[in-house]
C-alpha cells in the first residue's frame, strides 16, 4: 500500500514550488478480517473467482472527523431518490473539492496566492472547478513538474470532460 500511495513520489523534490510530498501514516491491523481475499480464498475452493469490492473508506481527520464508504464513486447507504443531490457526494469527490475551496477563499481571502486572487469573490459562483485549478499557476507548475519526472505513464483525464462545473451549479443541484 506504501508503494501504491507515496513511494513512487519520494523521491520528488517539487521542483520551484512550495508543494512537498505528503507521506500520510498508513496503518495496518494485525487482525484477520474475515471478508478479506485472503480469507475468503481460504474458505473457497480453487476453481471460484474473487471479485474485487468496488467500495473503500476514506477517513479524515480534523475538526469533524469525517469519514466516508464509497461504493462505486457514491457514498454508502443513499437512497435512490437522492442519488444525484449534493447527499450522494464523497468528501474527495471534485465537487465537494470546490464547495470547500470557496469556503476556504471566503474565510482567507486576504492570504490567497496572487495567481488565485484573479477569482474574485462576486465571481466565484460562476467560475468553474477548471478555471479555479488553471488559475492555481503553482500548482499547475507542480503537478507539471511531478508528472513529466515520475508519472509520465499515467493517463489523463480530459478536463473538459469533468471541470466544466461552478459552485452556482452545485449550490442549485444542476450537476
Amino acid at each position: 500500500m506504501q508503494r501504491a500511495v507515496y513511494d513512487r513520489i519520494s523521491e520528488f523534490d517539487g521542483g520551484d514550488t512550495v508543494y512537498k510530498p505528503n507521506l500520510p501514516l498508513l496503518l495496518q491491523s494485525s487482525l484477520q478480517f474475515s471478508h478479506s481475499c485472503a480469507a475468503v480464498e481460504a474458505r473457497q475452493s480453487a476453481n471460484q473467482n474473487i471479485v474485487p469490492s468496488a467500495s473503500f473508506i476514506w477517513y479524515q481527520e480534523g475538526n469533524s472527523d469525517r469519514h466516508d464508504v464509497i461504493v462505486n464513486g457514491r457514498r454508502q447507504g443513499i437512497t435512490k431518490k437522492n442519488i444525484n443531490t449534493p447527499a450522494a457526494r464523497s468528501c474527495i469527490c471534485n465537487s465537494s473539492i470546490l464547495a470547500r475551496f470557496k469556503l476556504l477563499v471566503d474565510e482567507i481571502s486576504e492570504s490567497i496566492p496572487a495567481s488565485l486572487q484573479k477569482i474574485s469573490k462576486t465571481d466565484l459562483d460562476q467560475t468553474t472547478y477548471g478555471q479555479c485549478k488553471r488559475a492555481a499557476s503553482e500548482y499547475l507548475a507542480a503537478w507539471s513538474h511531478l508528472h513529466q519526472s515520475l508519472l509520465g505513464t499515467w493517463l489523463q483525464k480530459s478536463p473538459d470532460q469533468y471541470y466544466q462545473f461552478s459552485f452556482l451549479k452545485l449550490s442549485t443541484g444542476f450537476v
